[in-house]
Order: C-alpha cells, then sequence, then structure tokens
C-alpha cells in the first residue's frame, strides 16, 4: 500500500523502488491524466488494498484471541469468515478495479479507441485459494465447537 501511495504522490521517483502500473503506463502514465482520470484511478487502485487491510485486522484479532487460547470459541470462527469474506472481496475487487481502470483510461478516446479488458492474474487466484482455506478452518472450528459442547453435556 506504501508503494502504491508513493507511486501516486512521486511517479518519477517510484521507477527506482518498484515497478510500475502497467495499464497506466500503457496509456501514457500518470502524467498525461486529466485530473478526474489521475483521482478516478488513485482510488480505484486502493480498493482491493482495503479489503486486504479489513483482512489483516482480522487476522490480528484471529491472532490475539488463539494467543489467549480461545481456540474453539465462536470470535475465532466469526475472525476466520471475515477473512475468508474479505478475500473473496479482494479477488472481485481486484478483477472490477482493473476492467474499470482500464475503462477509465480510455474514456475520452474517440469511439472504436476505448477499451474494455478483464483480467484474473495469479494474486487473484492465490486470494481465492486462501480465502477458502480460511472459510475451511472456519468450518472445522464451528464444528469442533460443537462437539465440545456435545461432549460437555455428556459429562
Amino acid at each position: 500500500m506504501i508503494a502504491q501511495l508513493w507511486y501516486w504522490l512521486f511517479p518519477d521517483t517510484f521507477y527506482y523502488i518498484g515497478l510500475p502500473n502497467t495499464a497506466i503506463e500503457e496509456h501514457g502514465g500518470i502524467a498525461s491524466l486529466s485530473s478526474t482520470e489521475w483521482w478516478g484511478s488513485f482510488i480505484l487502485t486502493f480498493l482491493p488494498n482495503s479489503a486486504i487491510l479489513y483482512a489483516l485486522y482480522y487476522l490480528y484479532r484471529l491472532t490475539t484471541f488463539l494467543s489467549a487460547g480461545q481456540w474453539f470459541e465462536e470470535v475465532c470462527e466469526q475472525c476466520c469468515s471475515h477473512i475468508s469474506k474479505s478475500l473473496f472481496v479482494y479477488v472481485v475487487l481486484n478483477i472490477t478495479h482493473a476492467t474499470l481502470l482500464v475503462v477509465l483510461l480510455t474514456m475520452d478516446n474517440p469511439p472504436g479507441k476505448r477499451e474494455f479488458a478483464i483480467g484474473f492474474g495469479g494474486d487473484d487466484l492465490m486470494a481465492l485459494v486462501l480465502a477458502l482455506f480460511a472459510l475451511t478452518i472456519a468450518h472445522m472450528v464451528r464444528l469442533a465447537r460443537q462437539q465440545r459442547d456435545e461432549l460437555n453435556e455428556i459429562i
């Protein structure tokens, strides 16, 4: 997220520390963007990261509950569920971000020169796999909690 902020605020120096946004560079770079395109692109690039930050917040909460020994509590299941949902949202936002960015950058082009592109990359696939893992862990915690409660009723 810091690299993206650096890219938008100091685009000339960004090339020394990382890779540029290829969609923006293919359409003339940051310097050629109008103010509407600049602000729209700026907001669009931060949307997927907001879902990742949400997932990291719940991952932090999950680790605090686990370190306190609350392995099979409902809060752990809820944290895993939130992580899973936010990673699914990340995948959707990342695909939407790439599509809307290309549409935004070419909306001022004359008819026939506008572009529409949908992309699904390796990062999206990895996030989808992690979301499925988090959903599976949430389900396992729910089943373990149900079995623990059932055993406590027997004793």
